[in-house]
């Protein structure tokens, strides 16, 4: 009943949230929902063709198209903590309060972004295959890719370690989730043909090599420096990580420990240190695999990690406003006035939504007049002078706004 008690006033709080946009990212998604092309960045490649047929589908039903896109968010991540009551047989309520406290899962549910509906999707297709029900399940895990494309090295890892173990009985989950990411990519190349591949090339090649902040880019920031910044993040994942020793050895044939190791491996080597949802699979699933041994030295560790759960969103969670801070940084400058405006996040919704304004992208070298607005998610070093727009959870970036006056000689 408490269990049940917090489950309900997690979705009410989440639900009182004014739907707003975090970040370029979802502002593609809405755009996506609202005419699909991903040559225009309705949304970027590779389109999320499930995420979007989803939003369109509650698109259909009357909502506009940010509350379609806000609906679908929200109830992919409160789905979440069911899900993984439902992969486990023991230590249940543990796994679900997990769940239900990590500090990540209301930047799922409000940042407007296909992770959640990957995650719950990929979930259910894990739960599924527990119960023997291997056709549905590789539809579910096609409807993860489908969701959430990055998540083809959880899915690969998934197919090869269930094919070693029975082949028979991944004959039909492989056919299921292959059929449908099929006749996803197919029709993806019929609406956009040739040029996807081409678009598909330079976002693969940028993510990697250039802006993705990836090992393989010039990037300095390390996942560690944004472990070190969490409070209480280097205790939380070492107890993580005693749990998953002690499971290791009862488990090591399962096919979820092979999904964790190769999982943990490719969000810490291939994916954005600046964005801290991406641990959010590996985080889950790592819980469930600690669930999965009944032992004293898990259950510690679980009800462990509940309690630095709760510490750790307590001190992130501190300001919470109605709306994004990007959002508050558009009003802001529409109060302001704002000529120029520089940034480097942002860009494409700020252009879009401060028409009187000329805004610049920050990746790239301009010579720009003063005064100029310098909107930034790294605090200043001259913090009085500036407006600050806090994060509302665990995950979402803070924005500061300054305005840098013409100087003469």
């Amino acid at each position: 009943m408490i269990a049940c008690t917090l489950y309900g006033a997690l979705a009410v709080w989440l639900f009182s949230f004014a739907p707003s946009l975090s970040n370029d990212d979802a502002y593609f998604f809405l755009r996506g929902i609202e005419r699909f092309s991903i040559l225009e960045f309705r949304p970027h490649f590779p389109g999320y063709p499930g995420f979007i047929l989803l939003g369109k589908a509650f698109y259909s039903l009357g909502l506009s198209p940010l509350n379609a896109l806000s609906f679908l968010s929200l109830s992919m991540a409160l789905a979440i903590p069911v899900l993984c009551l439902l992969c486990v047989e023991k230590n249940r309520l543990a796994v679900f309060l997990c769940a239900l406290s990590m500090p990540l899962l209301p930047y799922l549910g409000l940042s407007l972004m296909s992770d959640g509906a990957g995650i719950a999707f990929f979930l259910a297709s894990f739960w599924q295959y527990r119960k023997g029900n291997f056709t549905v399940s590789g539809l579910l895990l096609g409807g993860a890719l489908a969701c959430r494309p990055s998540f083809v090295i959880f899915a690969a890892i998934f197919i090869i370690a269930a094919i070693v173990k029975d082949k028979k009985a991944a004959l039909p989950f492989v056919l299921a989730c292959a059929i449908l990411c099929l006749l996803f990519l197919l029709g993806l190349l019929a609406i956009e043909q040739m040029p996807l591949v081409w678009e598909g090339w330079r976002f693969i090649e940028g993510h990697f090599l250039l802006w993705g902040n990836t090992t393989l880019s010039t990037s300095k920031l390390s996942w560690f420096d944004s472990f070190s910044r969490i409070p209480g993040g280097v205790a939380y994942f070492s107890a993580l990580s005693l749990g998953l020793a002690f499971s290791v050895y009862p488990h090591r044939k399962s096919i979820l420990l092979f999904i964790v190791i190769f999982g943990w491996g490719w969000i810490l080597l291939f994916q954005n240190p600046e964005n801290l949802r991406h641990l959010a699979l590996p985080l889950i699933l790592s819980l469930i695999f600690i669930a999965k041994t009944d032992h004293l030295i898990n259950k510690i560790a679980l009800y462990s990690l509940i309690a630095l759960q709760v510490f750790i969103s307590n001190q992130m969670n501190i300001h919470s406003p109605r709306l994004s801070p990007l959002e508050l940084t558009r009003q802001h400058l529409l109060q302001e006035s704002a000529d120029k405006v520089i940034t480097h996040h942002g860009v494409h919704y700020l252009r879009e939504r401060l028409p009187n304004s000329h805004v610049f992208d920050k990746y790239y070298p301009y010579q720009v007049d003063f005064p100029l607005w310098d909107v930034s998610t790294t605090a200043p070093s001259n913090l009085s002078e500036t407006k600050v727009f806090p994060s509302r959870m665990m995950g979402e970036q803070s924005y500061y706004v300054h305005k840098q006056e013409l100087k003469r000689d």
